[in-house]
């Protein structure tokens, strides 16, 4: 199952995350995520080791971080402890069992493009997000990247992590797919662009839901 092959990777999931795909990116979408991220109620889908999380955590009131695998949760909650805001959960993507409209701002990090059910996790995002708050997803790819650097990023994988099968259903989402995809989960003003790295790029994708937020942020 998909959950046991990322739990088993936890242990060296940032150092080899940052080997594959860049520390120049690592520390771009960090960066993006810092300013796109409100100054309130924070969702956060498939956080892993909570390497982005830590990135955003002290601008956000609270955050519930959660993974379905519970290697990456314990991990999370281990490094994220010093942030008193944030509470570390095992729970499904697609079905996280959270209060609907009880989020400024839902975030997915490299989590769409492997997912079984991308849909079905940006419906969730959409129940999750109050009227005016925000969707923000990461999906880092290799689309365009010139041959070299793709066969390059190949070999990374396969140096830490070996073959890694795609999970049944997982499937390429380019930036055109991912806005349609969001677009038909209800969000609307949706902002979509590509980050160019070193060794990777990534997708980028901001959308928001109808209505008027209040609050802070």
């Amino acid at each position: 199952m998909a959950r046991e092959r990322w739990g088993r990777l936890a242990p060296t999931y940032d150092e080899d995350h940052t080997y594959i795909s860049g520390t120049d990116m690592v520390r771009r979408v960090q960066r993006w995520l810092r300013v796109q991220v409100p100054d309130g109620d924070v969702v956060e889908l498939g956080c892993g080791t909570g390497l982005y999380t830590r990135a955003y955590a002290p601008r956000a009131r609270r955050v519930i971080a959660t993974d379905i695998s519970q290697p990456m949760v314990d991990f999370a909650s281990g490094r994220l402890e010093h942030h008193e805001n944030v509470a570390v959960r095992r729970a499904d993507a697609c079905r996280t069992g959270l209060p609907s409209a009880s989020a400024d701002a839902v975030v997915a990090v490299n989590l769409l493009h492997i997912a079984e059910d991308p849909e079905g996790i940006v419906r969730e995002a959409r129940r999750l997000v109050r009227p005016g708050g925000r969707l923000l997803v990461v999906d880092f790819t290799s689309e365009g990247l010139p041959v070299r650097k793709v066969l390059s990023g190949m070999v990374r994988v396969l140096r830490r992590w070996g073959p890694m099968p795609q999970p049944k259903g997982a499937r390429h989402l380019d930036l055109a797919r991912l806005r349609r995809l969001v677009r038909e989960a209800g969000f609307e003003d949706v902002d979509a662009r590509l980050l160019v790295g070193e060794a990777m790029d990534a997708d980028v994708l901001v959308g928001r839901a109808p209505g008027q937020r209040t609050g802070r942020g």
